[in-house]
């Protein structure tokens, strides 16, 4: 699994774009305080391009994951829940989409958001 830190535009609009084209399960997000988003994925099959204010969360680099607002864990999950949050063998349900597929439909978005900055590209 490989973690990202996307811009909030561009993260938000390649999300969108992502959803709208439907190609397999939804990738887990996380919006940071700053707006900011954390993506996770299958790792790239090779080098990748970043689009423009793209990081890579290399392993080992903690990650503050605010509390949820949601119903309680504990609730949900009984009184063991700190150590059922640890069983990473359980996550995800799911299989995670491919880098290649969420960050190209980030940096189409932040192309698309530089261009209607500059003029050259119109809403119309």
């Amino acid at each position: 699994m490989s973690f990202w830190q996307v811009p909030r535009i561009s993260g938000a609009e390649g999300l969108r774009l992502f959803e709208q084209q439907r190609p397999g399960p939804w990738t887990p997000q996380l919006k940071l305080p700053s707006g900011d988003w954390v993506l996770a994925t299958l790792p790239p099959t090779g080098d990748i391009s970043l689009p423009a204010g793209v990081v890579y969360l290399e392993p080992g680099v903690p990650v503050l994951v605010p509390p949820s607002h949601r119903t309680s864990s504990a609730a949900l999950l009984g009184s063991r829940t700190r150590l059922r949050w640890q069983d990473a063998s359980r996550f995800p349900k799911a299989p995670l989409p491919s880098a290649e597929d969420v960050l190209r439909l980030v940096g189409q978005a932040e192309q698309e958001r530089l261009e209607l900055l500059s003029g050259v590209r119109n809403l119309a």
